[in-house]
């Protein structure tokens, strides 16, 4: 299974720490947590991608410049939410 997951931007120039794959990793996990269904709360089989959006490379991070960021999330389950 895999979903495309569309943020819309509300804050244009908003930055990420490079170490942001991490923070992504611990938000899925919560949303399985609290959202999903309870034979996924500990899942592990799951990938995602880098966030896809106009960036700019600064000291601080990223910066995202484009309207919309995508996050593709990906599982070997059909069922995976």
């Amino acid at each position: 299974m895999r979903v495309r997951i569309i943020f819309k931007l509300l804050n244009k120039g908003a930055h990420l720490p490079f170490h942001h794959q991490h923070i992504l990793a611990q938000y899925l996990k919560g949303v399985l947590l609290e959202g999903g269904e309870s034979e996924y709360a500990e899942y592990s089989f799951f990938n995602f991608s880098a966030l896809k959006g106009q960036t700019k490379v600064s000291r601080s991070g990223l910066h995202y410049y484009s309207n919309l960021v995508t996050l593709v999330v990906s599982s070997d389950s059909q069922g995976f939410p």
